[in-house]
């Protein structure tokens, strides 16, 4: 599994979610600082990649979705401003999370629009990108967040799968098919440094965060913060 590839629609209709955030820029002689994004749709040749700076018209949101009663719940959850956020649809874009550019920039969330997905679909990975969002606004940079978790890929996309799980549960949405599909995402890649943990990781810490301590009233910041602090090693030593 690529970097940054979230989704293949296979053969049965199975979603496969695996949200990354994107800060690096890859170097490019024709673009300088371009960002890159790998296309995992199949729509062109391997070699080509997604840039938002080649597709104009990627940026609108194309399915309303910022105005979906679920994501706004889902942003209320994780103490985020519909202002900070957009999201952008475009039919060779993977689910991705890109950081805000400055003080008065808006985190940039690109969802897919090239396969066919019900709209509710789309809320379960959208609950991952907006955790990375949450991550970044707690760091306060990229470079900040990659510090505080040991400079580890895993740990951000696993504490976002958690973040998921969290609020999969406040929202009430059913988790069955968001399980099987992160299973079917993890990589046995011990020595991919892009690697989003292996698919029981990845189960793991979305269930960690479903059922975190169910019942008993929790913040998403306090509940995190026992993920990254106690129950992500507690992942990678079972």
């Amino acid at each position: 599994m690529t970097r940054g590839c979230l989704f293949r629609y296979l053969a049965q209709p199975v979603l496969v979610v695996c949200g990354c955030l994107v800060p690096l820029f890859a170097a490019d002689p024709g673009k300088a600082r371009s960002p890159v994004f790998p296309d995992c749709l199949n729509l062109s040749p391997s070699t080509d990649q997604f840039r938002p700076t080649d597709h104009p018209d990627c940026s609108k949101d194309a399915l309303d979705l910022g105005n979906d009663k679920a994501v706004h719940d889902g942003e209320t959850l994780l103490n985020l401003a519909p202002r900070e956020v957009s999201f952008i649809g475009c039919e060779a874009a993977p689910f991705v999370t890109f950081p805000a550019a400055g003080p008065n920039s808006k985190f940039r969330i690109y969802y897919p629009t090239g396969v066919q997905l019900a709209h509710d679909k789309y809320v379960a990975p959208l609950l991952h990108e907006m955790g990375h969002v949450f991550q970044l606004k707690q760091a306060g940079s990229y470079a900040n967040l990659k510090a505080s978790l040991d400079d580890s890929i895993e740990r951000i996309e696993l504490g976002a799968d958690f973040i998921a799980g969290f609020g999969a549960n406040h929202l009430g949405l059913e988790p069955n098919a968001f399980l099987i599909n992160l299973k079917l995402v993890g990589n046995y890649n011990n020595n991919d440094l892009e690697s989003h943990g292996r698919p029981e990781d990845r189960v793991f810490a979305f269930r960690n965060g479903y059922f975190y301590e169910e019942g008993q009233p929790s913040t998403v910041a306090d509940s995190y913060a026992d993920f990254q602090d106690n129950r992500f090693s507690q992942i990678k030593h079972q």
